[in-house]
């Protein structure tokens, strides 16, 4: 069952005991409104499951600057061709690490600086 479905339900068997009077349309309507805006109603498969909102998006100049620092680290090599890279491997990993701790230091602010300049 969906969430529409156990919505409807759930108001359906809910709703004599909590109202002694029925509801408008435009009670039902806001309430629809609300549940949707909550996330709660989604439509088939294709909404199923919600997705999260959506996290703010990066500037050109940190996406920029995240690029610069991703092939300083070595971690644009290991992506190169069709294959994946081990991502167990100890080259993978020490170059994976370099990259985080770039990209959360110094570097990626002083990069940043750099491609804020170039705008």
């Amino acid at each position: 069952m969906n969430r529409l479905t156990l919505l409807i339900l759930a108001v359906s068997f809910a709703a004599p005991a909590v109202q002694a009077e029925p509801m408008t349309r435009e009670q039902v309507r806001l309430e629809l409104a609300q549940a949707k805006n909550a996330g709660l109603v989604t439509y088939g498969d294709l909404d199923y499951p919600p997705s999260p909102p959506a996290a703010a998006s990066k500037t050109r100049a940190q996406v920029r600057a995240d690029l610069a620092l991703w092939k300083r680290s070595g971690m644009a090599d290991l992506y190169r061709g069709s294959q994946k890279p081990d991502v167990f491997s100890l080259k993978y990993r020490q170059r994976h690490a370099e990259y985080v701790r770039m990209r959360t230091g110094a570097e990626y602010r002083q990069q940043l600086e750099i491609e804020n300049g170039r705008q």
